[in-house]
């Protein structure tokens, strides 16, 4: 699968270009502006690609970067940075590398999402979930960020939270693996056991 030919863009397309037909598609083919049920399956099936496409698109970027470029102060780079101590589980440098940067329209996603994975994994969920709600903001199509937030909310005992976030990313990519086992784990009704009625008793 080629994630350029998907979104009709050369393979040396640049990020900015990648994220304005991304936008522009997804908007075009969104379910929710479908006329019939037809309209609407097609629809899903060519939003679900789309957004496959886009986000192993932006995937690529990011590791690309972080290999070739220098380790500069600027806030592109510092959150390259943050990436490597999150893959190498130092949270907490991430978060100290994460607050250099200063925030703008075209980083915002990203850092707010990562600020969400490093908290995350502190175990600092009200945190986590405060950042993870800032980047899905940005990019209501943002899979990972929502992956994450929902995982947060199966943690915390808010199955209701999880369900209805596990059920808007099939709603975006009906094959997502993640979302699909976890909308299953959080909606089965909680099994009957004589022996927890017992244990009460």
């Amino acid at each position: 699968m080629n994630p350029y030919k998907i979104l009709n863009l050369n393979d040396n397309a640049n990020i900015e270009e990648v994220k304005k037909t991304f936008y522009f598609l997804a908007k075009k083919y969104h379910p929710d502006t479908a006329v019939d049920e037809k309209d609407r399956i097609e629809k899903t099936k060519k939003f679900s690609e789309i957004t496959r496409a886009y986000n192993m698109i932006k995937s690529g970027f990011a590791s690309n970067e972080l290999k070739n470029e220098k380790q500069t102060d600027n806030s592109d780079t510092l959150y390259k940075r943050a990436i490597y101590f999150i893959n190498i589980k130092d949270y907490n440098s991430a978060i100290g590398v994460l607050k250099k940067c200063v925030i703008n329209e075209d980083n915002a996603e990203t850092i707010n999402y990562l600020f969400g994975v490093a908290f995350a994994r502190k175990k600092k969920y009200h945190e986590a979930l405060k950042y993870l709600q800032k980047s899905v903001d940005k990019n209501q199509w943002n899979i990972k960020a929502k992956l994450e937030m929902a995982n947060i909310y199966e943690k915390i005992s808010l199955q209701k939270s999880a369900e209805k976030i596990y059920t808007e990313i099939l709603a975006i990519d009906k094959h997502n693996k993640q979302a699909s086992e976890g909308l299953d784990r959080v909606s089965k009704p909680k099994g009957f056991s004589l022996k927890n009625i017992f244990k009460k008793a």
